[in-house]
């Protein structure tokens, strides 16, 4: 996280256009870093090769990939089913 501190002047009309959504521009003065990011203990991608034991202390990074969320939101989705089932037949 940093903390940047300066001036916004007003654009001017040659410097805008389409693409620009803001009317200023900002002229930075002083730039402090306010907290440091660690570094991951694993790659966040598909086919790592970290360890399960890793992953699943990390679990919160593993469910970054596309292969654990899809297997949660499967898991969800077949859970949801079968109470859906449940509470038609009057078992809850």
């Amino acid at each position: 996280m940093v903390a940047i501190t300066g001036r916004v002047v007003k654009r001017q009309k040659s410097e805008s256009g389409p693409g620009l959504r803001r009317s200023g521009k900002s002229s930075p003065a002083n730039l402090r870093i306010l907290n440091t990011a660690k570094t991951p203990p694993f790659v966040v991608e598909d086919g790592t090769t970290a360890s399960e034991e890793t992953r699943l202390h990390y679990r919160y990074l593993d469910l970054r990939r596309t292969r654990p969320r899809q297997n949660i939101a499967l898991r969800h989705r077949l859970i949801l089913e079968i109470r859906k089932g449940h509470g038609r037949n009057g078992l809850l």
